[in-house]
């Protein structure tokens, strides 16, 4: 009786070390502002689980969404310290690493997704090279959608702004630039502190994308949305270069396999679900401010402002000509 026992522990113990359910050895710790639910965690949610598929449950992703592991800049420190590993991060998360990738997030730059593609495929290797330079590896690209006045009073001129509470992220270099060069006092926030701070009328301007918007639920709190986009928000999954290198070769691929394979359907889902989105707002009340002629000339002006404030300073002047010139080819066909 002992003996048939000790056979049952025995084969009990084996199938579960060789189970793919058995316990991770390598836990990447994730983090990210994107709300639970939301478009953008659906899909990490499947990187993970492929992962830890294709790693015969080797590699393990424990995500933390809606911002609890703090602001980007927050969640950026903490994979510096080694607190977390990996992080998807839009713009302003990417600054903290290497500030030149702004450049693709400037005011009225892009009129629509396919110039983004183009120029962002052009500077890759220039950029994740960089990126490299600072310690991380970056994984994906993705975006955040085009992104929108939204306010409780319409905002068609610069002037405007000056009527309105308006928010800026708090580690938003070309955020707090445009206010600073429409000469305005923003309500100067993390991202978290957004919602509540509309609640009480802290503030009652900020600038979004209509998914963004919807996954937050800042929308509930605000009644116009500008005609025009201000400018398109970009993202990305980075990882540590200490966590990527202590990585097996094989972790390494599936990781990247993973990330671009289900990043290319994110950026899909989330231009497509911004475009729901946006009619979404607009059946659910909120007005649209109509930019005149008139009016888009004074943004462009601001938008020419801005592109020289940051010159020398955010990134060289020679990285802005050059995404110029590649627009201006993708304009006119030179592809």
């Amino acid at each position: 009786m002992f003996h048939r026992r000790s056979i049952l522990i025995l084969l009990l113990a084996l199938s579960l070390s060789w189970s793919p359910f058995a316990e991770a050895k390598t836990v990447i710790r994730m983090a990210t502002l994107a709300p639970p639910g939301s478009s953008w965690m659906k899909v990490f949610r499947k990187i993970a689980k492929e992962l830890k598929a294709k790693t015969n449950g080797e590699v393990e992703m424990k995500i933390y969404p809606g911002g609890r592991q703090g602001d980007e800049k927050d969640v950026v420190r903490k994979i510096r310290s080694g607190q977390l590993h990996m992080a998807a991060v839009t713009a302003v998360g990417l600054s903290e690493i290497q500030k030149e990738v702004l450049v693709l997030q400037l005011p009225l730059l892009f009129r629509k997704y396919s110039e983004l593609d183009y120029v962002r495929n052009k500077l890759k290797p220039e950029l994740e090279k960089k990126f490299l330079d600072k310690g991380f590896k970056l994984l994906s690209w993705g975006d955040v959608g085009f992104i929108y006045l939204m306010s409780n009073n319409p905002i068609v001129h610069i002037a405007d702004l000056k009527k309105a509470k308006m928010w800026a992220w708090i580690d938003d270099p070309i955020g707090l630039t445009i206010t600073r060069i429409a000469n305005i006092t923003p309500k100067t926030l993390s991202l978290p502190d957004v919602l509540p701070s509309l609640k009480t009328n802290l503030i009652d301007a900020v600038y979004v994308s209509p998914l963004a918007a919807i996954a937050l639920q800042w929308y509930t709190k605000l009644k116009y949305i500008s005609s025009m986009p201000l400018s398109v928000g970009i993202g990305a999954t980075v990882i540590s270069a200490k966590a990527w290198n202590a990585m097996p070769e094989a972790h390494k691929k599936a990781l990247l396999e993973a990330q671009e394979k289900w990043h290319l359907v994110l950026i899909r889902k989330v231009r497509r679900d911004n475009k729901r989105s946006l009619k979404l707002l607009l059946e659910n009340g909120l007005q649209v401010a109509q930019v005149t002629d008139e009016a888009k000339k004074e943004w462009r002006q601001l938008a020419h402002k801005v592109e020289r404030a940051l010159s020398g300073k955010i990134y060289p002047a020679s990285l802005l000509m050059k995404v110029k010139q590649l627009i201006k080819d993708y304009r006119a066909g030179k592809r």
